[in-house]
């Protein structure tokens, strides 16, 4: 009696301690977090048996109260940590764009887009004045195949950082190099990877919220530390540009705002002129009309059960989907309109224009088509198969291999797992990627841009397979483990309930700093050559144009033409000329 007394006493004092340390930490960290969080301790075991009671060990878990105990959380990061990861990612974005660090992978970056983008500021930006500036053939008028709308943020920015600029640069605090060329041109690919360190930030802390730490840490890695990402996040391209907004779609379908990511897929087909990435949207609108349904059949059940409803709330709820989808993508296309009218002096779509020209072959009627040259996206050079292998294992590599497993992720998870895989995220990252990767890896003309929308999804998947796989293998050695009878030096201790889940925590640990540290091993050597061979034409060209202000002259380039970086570099007064040098082919 006296043994079970001080049993009990025992036991009294440590449940009041744990009360204590769950008043004092849910006082202490509960505004971290958000207000329908609450921080819980509990009990991992409590062994009865031989008279003995104990409680073993306590961990601090993160839950909401609507939901029960699981293995992924539903709490978002708290301010502090979002505002810490915004800050490192803005800082790893800028270090991308550093001298030594720019790199230019795509001529048709700078004859596409930066060329148009100068034309369209040269008037308005004094340091700019009397500029030259190329056009290719694209935005010629018999074709029309580019948007000017793409370039419309890009324009209000510069002008916007000019209007800012110029009273500090006439008042001597700063030097007048802040507005040439060249500093407007670093000051726009700043701009365009900040946000992608944006779009990043959004999709990691919607990984937390939705899919737990692990995926998030890991995501973390697979998404901003990987040379793809590095280099295509400055880069001004439509499908660079697609790859920012991407990360949005995806953080908006994970939480469930699907007229956000509707919007956002909208404005990712209409003003980037690049309508090919519709179909990478195709889920996320089939899942959206669905859910609509869905929720409409739930609402007209209750509203015939309590006051008497049509029972079409689900047809209506469909069509107020529809509408709205027709909504944004008719405003956005009015815009898109107005400034392609503007510049091209006619009413046209340059959507439709390029769609056209690479679905129907090119050219057709003209010269070369009569001849029976293919005058589509083919004329620029064909591919093999394995090129997207070797280019997405070279800029994605770890990421990319885990990617390749998720249908037998799926499949596994279908005939072992009790619990169903997540429908949401396989609807909004890996089914789109696999369209994706289907439509490009089918034609012949195969470029790394055109990768570039797909690496958040691959990012996604990839965290998503290796921390379900790794959480999985923890909890069956778990189960395993606790099956067996504990040693006899650790039956009688408390040590044997503590030590027994360390290892397959360790190992799980393992597994995914590996699979971490490897892909950011990998992708920094890729970073460090391709920033070696490849970032002297910058280099090159932004000394140049200092002694071209000075000096005016005439620039000539040969065989390598699509190293020059753009007009940005060259300032009024100059030019660039073309020499023959071994180049055979037509200039853009």
């Amino acid at each position: 009696e006296s043994y079970s007394l001080h049993l009990h006493i025992h036991t009294l004092i440590h449940l009041s301690i744990y009360k204590l340390i769950r008043i004092l930490l849910n006082r202490l960290l509960l505004s971290s977090f958000q207000s329908n969080s609450t921080l819980n301790l509990f009990c991992v075991k409590v062994v009865v048996g031989q008279g003995q009671q104990r409680i073993n060990c306590l961990q601090i878990i993160m839950k909401t109260k609507s939901e029960p105990f699981s293995t992924s959380t539903s709490t978002s990061l708290s301010s502090t940590c979002s505002y810490l990861l915004l800050i490192f990612l803005l800082i790893l974005r800028y270090c991308s764009i550093l001298p030594g660090n720019n790199v230019l992978l795509d001529c048709d970056e700078v004859y596409n887009y930066w060329e148009p983008l100068l034309f369209t500021v040269k008037d308005d930006v004094t340091a700019l004045n009397g500029a030259t500036s190329f056009q290719t053939w694209e935005y010629s008028r018999p074709y029309k195949l580019r948007t000017y709308a793409f370039l419309l943020p890009l324009r209000l920015s510069t002008l916007l950082s000019s209007s800012l600029f110029s009273p500090l640069v006439s008042l001597g605090y700063l030097p007048p190099s802040a507005l040439n060329g060249p500093s407007l041109f670093h000051l726009g690919r700043l701009m365009l990877s900040w946000l992608s360190a944006v779009s990043d930030h959004a999709l990691i802390s919607t990984c937390y919220k939705t899919h737990g730490p692990t995926t998030a840490l890991l995501i973390l890695p697979f998404l901003t530390l990987t040379a793809g990402t590095w280099f295509s996040s400055p880069a001004l391209l439509p499908s660079s540009v697609a790859q920012s907004i991407n990360s949005l779609v995806l953080s908006a379908h994970l939480n469930g705002d699907m007229n956000k990511a509707i919007a956002l897929g909208m404005a990712a087909t209409v003003c980037t002129g690049w309508p090919f990435v519709a179909v990478m949207y195709v889920p996320l609108g089939v899942h959206a009309v669905a859910r609509s349904y869905l929720q409409g059949r739930e609402n007209a059940n209750d509203a015939i059960r309590t006051r008497g409803g049509t029972g079409y709330e689900g047809v209506k709820a469909v069509m107020g989907t529809l509408c709205y989808a027709a909504a944004v993508l008719c405003a956005l296309a009015g815009l898109a309109g107005c400034v392609d009218y503007k510049y091209y002096g006619e009413a046209t779509n340059p959507n439709l224009n390029i769609f056209v020209y690479n679905a129907l072959g090119g050219d057709e009627g003209g010269e070369m088509a009569e001849e029976g040259v293919n005058t589509g996206d083919e004329l620029y050079g064909v591919e093999p198969w394995s090129y997207y292998f070797k280019n997405l294992f070279l800029n994605m590599n770890v990421p990319f291999l885990l990617s390749l497993l998720s249908p037998l992720h799926v499949l596994c998870r279908l005939v072992f797992s009790r619990s169903p895989p997540s429908l949401r995220l396989h609807l909004s990252s890996t089914l789109p990627l696999a369209m994706w990767l289907a439509m490009v890896w089918s034609r012949p003309h195969k470029e790394e841009r055109f990768m570039y929308p797909c690496y958040p999804h691959i990012a996604l998947t990839a965290a998503h397979v290796l921390a379900d796989t790794a959480s999985s293998c923890e909890a069956m050695m778990l189960r395993r483990w606790r099956r067996r009878p504990a040693s006899p030096a650790l039956r009688s201790s408390d040590a044997a309930d503590t030590a027994r889940p360390a290892l397959p925590r360790a190992l799980k640990s393992l597994a995914c700093l590996s699979a971490a540290a490897a892909s950011v091993g990998l992708s920094f050597g890729r970073v460090l050559a391709l920033s070696a061979n490849y970032s002297a034409p910058l280099s090159v060209y932004t000394g140049l144009h200092g002694r071209l202000v000075a000096e005016p002259g005439t620039v000539c380039v040969g065989s390598e033409w699509h190293r020059f970086p753009g007009n940005f570099f060259i300032p009024p007064g100059s030019s660039l000329e073309f020499v023959e040098d071994g180049f055979g082919g037509q200039l853009p």
